[in-house]
């Protein structure tokens, strides 16, 4: 929004109609392109619809930012409370960039490049007392990250007879770097900027005696 002179093609995904709309239309009069999706990203076919329509309009994804995410703080003790907050989180913070770095992949390999930006925590690097749960997500998407971006790259052709891939096996020859996918998170967002917003579910931990 602050610089659409880049000529960057904005596709905002929320799960929320009226407030990606309203994102899109920030852009719109900063004079930038921008299409919306309302996606839940614990969903894949949301996703996956999301990417189509995004590479029907523009042709291809360059960036992925996987940064959706709640925050619910809570002491283990608060358990009954808590644990539909802390299942959502799961699902949100570290299914749902599962979710978005798979809906994107295939597209990311047949144009032969792609960057994903997964949005991690310095909660993922080190426990903190009532963010048992939230920091288990960022640690579990630090350790995503750090995983995917030393896969082997995508050999084209390598596909057994029933269709499945087989490019991804360490012990494979056969494996090259035919494109390229950059996978940025992990312990490297522990220097980025970051804001994670609190969803409604969330309870906050309640201050010791």
């Amino acid at each position: 929004m602050k610089r659409p002179d880049w000529g960057a093609k904005i596709v905002c995904l929320d799960i929320g109609a009226d407030a990606v709309e309203a994102v899109v239309g920030e852009i719109a009069t900063a004079g930038g392109v921008a299409m919306s999706s309302v996606a839940d990203v614990r969903n894949i076919d949301d996703l996956r619809a999301a990417v189509a329509a995004a590479v029907a309009r523009f042709g291809r994804i360059d960036v992925l930012v996987n940064n959706a995410g709640t925050m619910p703080l809570a002491f283990l003790s608060d358990h009954a409370e808590a644990l539909q907050a802390w299942n959502d989180c799961i699902d949100i913070n570290f299914k749902g960039v599962i979710n978005g770095t798979v809906a994107v992949y295939d597209q990311m390999i047949s144009q032969g490049s792609g960057q994903i930006v997964n949005i991690s925590s310095i909660y993922g690097n080190h426990p903190v007392v009532g963010s048992s749960v939230h920091g288990a997500t960022k640690a579990a998407v630090n350790y995503f990250s750090n995983s995917v971006r030393h896969e082997p790259r995508e050999d084209q052709g390598q596909r057994d007879q029933a269709g499945r891939s087989t490019r991804n096996r360490p012990d494979n020859p056969g494996c090259r770097t035919a494109s390229r996918i950059a996978v940025l998170g992990g312990a490297r967002a522990e220097h980025s900027t970051m804001r994670e917003a609190a969803g409604p579910a969330s309870t906050s931990p309640r201050p010791r005696p």
